[in-house]
């Protein structure tokens, strides 16, 4: 229950009463049942009802009334129900909203078809615009798939280059490394044979780790500096051949050194012993 009092216009009431001399029950039943809410209208309400018996009696509590809407107080649109209200409020953002006794007038059927082929005109063009921007975003993506790939073969090619490079470089190192050693090996038996030459096919000079020096190998030669016997030929040739052969690494460990001694040792020259 409500008190229909509430909400009546304060003026317009101490006009009826201290103005006109009107009690207050006659000037509030004025307001409340006269057909406006102006002076003139509680006025003639009340000279129309004067000779009422209830005309003075207290007014009656109102039940009451069921919304029939709700308006947004923002705009002051109304809407019907309660989905549409919820609906005007996502779409537009407002929240200032009451409840309205203004009953929503039924839509006819012409107007139900118009508001849904309205519908169907918004969703197709927001369809379309939708679709509009992931073709849009399809583009983008593609340009920058491209893109990346260009970068990633172009990094590919550089990596490639440089490793061609560093190849190229270690393959130059080691043609160096190797023509070194032979360098140093055809300095090594060139100062073997000048040294057989002065001592009659013997050497006087022992192995070292940092040197090619064996004493191991005795040899017979004649004028020019070649063995005399077949066995010192077979050693010479054997001795040349394995230093001709290319060299898996700079130097020798000692131990194959030792082992390398061993073997040539058990070879002499000349019929002086050892295997022939």
């Amino acid at each position: 229950m409500i008190d229909p009092t509430v909400g009546l216009d304060t003026e317009i009431l101490k006009q009826l009463t201290e103005g006109m001399g009107f009690s207050m029950i006659r000037a509030q039943k004025g307001l409340i049942f006269g057909n406006g809410s102006t002076v003139e209208s509680a006025v003639e309400w009340i000279m129309q009802h004067q000779d009422d018996l209830d005309i003075d009696e207290d007014i009656p509590m109102q039940p009451a009334v069921k919304a029939q809407s709700y308006k947004c107080n923002e705009c002051g649109k109304i809407l019907s129900n309660m989905a549409n209200l919820e609906l005007h409020a996502n779409k537009t953002g407002h929240s200032d909203f009451e409840e309205s006794t203004q009953r929503v007038k039924p839509l006819t059927a012409e107007e139900k078809a118009a508001k849904i082929q309205g519908i169907k005109v918004l969703l197709a063009s927001k369809r379309a615009e939708r679709e509009e921007a992931e073709k849009a975003e399809n583009v983008d993506r593609e340009k920058s798939r491209r893109f990346m790939g260009k970068e990633m073969a172009k990094t590919r090619e550089q990596m490639e280059v440089e490793k061609r490079k560093r190849d190229a470089a270690l393959r130059k190192k080691q043609k160096q490394e190797y023509a070194r050693e032979r360098q140093r090996i055809r300095a090594e038996l060139a100062k073997d044979k000048a040294e057989r030459m002065a001592n009659k096919g013997k050497l006087s000079s022992k192995l070292g780790v940092d040197g090619y020096n064996p004493d191991g190998i005795q040899y017979e030669l004649d004028a020019d500096g070649t063995p005399t016997t077949e066995e010192g030929k077979d050693g010479a040739e054997d001795a040349v051949a394995s230093s001709k052969k290319p060299k898996t690494a700079v130097h020798a460990s000692a131990a194959k050194i030792d082992d390398y001694l061993t073997k040539v040792s058990s070879y002499r020259a000349g019929g002086d012993g050892g295997k022939c």
